[in-house]
């Protein structure tokens, strides 16, 4: 009976320790879980930023290989006659137009301002001054003046 009392209690031990071993195994594996969702949350978060900035990079590669020119000009003239507007615009075109391919980055504004600025422009019966109000320089260069009808005598 001595041998039956000491083999259950050793039964006991054993079990408390299996017992213990799967409760500290299972407290170890909740642990391990919140640091394993934080570390895979943290790649994740990781991997999104170097697609976003391999995104930004390749952008930023072709916009050195890529060329802002001027493929476009457009004049807006503000005049109350038709036909006198689109012989100024006719003109304005003309100086506008050998603008085209050159790039952007190349303009200078302050020399296209003054290019059209004040200039005098002469139709068959009127000669108009120009004035200008607005500079758009990019891929569409576009300019909008003023015409003012000039006196004979000036």
């Amino acid at each position: 009976m001595i041998f039956l009392a000491q083999a259950y209690r050793w039964r006991r031990v054993v079990s408390a320790w299996m017992l213990g071993m799967l409760v500290g195994a299972a407290l170890m594996g909740a642990m391990l879980e919140s640091r394993l969702k934080a570390a895979y949350l943290e790649v994740q978060r990781l991997e999104l930023t170097v697609s976003e900035q391999a995104v930004t990079l390749e952008k930023l590669n072709k916009q050195q290989t890529r060329r802002f020119v001027v493929k476009e000009v457009s004049e807006l003239v503000e005049y109350p006659e038709e036909a006198v507007r689109l012989a100024v615009e006719e003109q304005i075109h003309r100086l506008l137009k050998e603008f085209i391919g050159r790039e952007v980055h190349d303009l200078d504004p302050f020399l296209l301002y003054n290019l059209f600025d004040g200039r005098t422009v002469s139709l068959e019966a009127k000669s108009m001054k120009l004035r200008v109000k607005a500079l758009m320089i990019s891929e569409k260069l576009v300019i909008y003046v003023q015409a003012v009808e000039q006196k004979a005598g000036l």
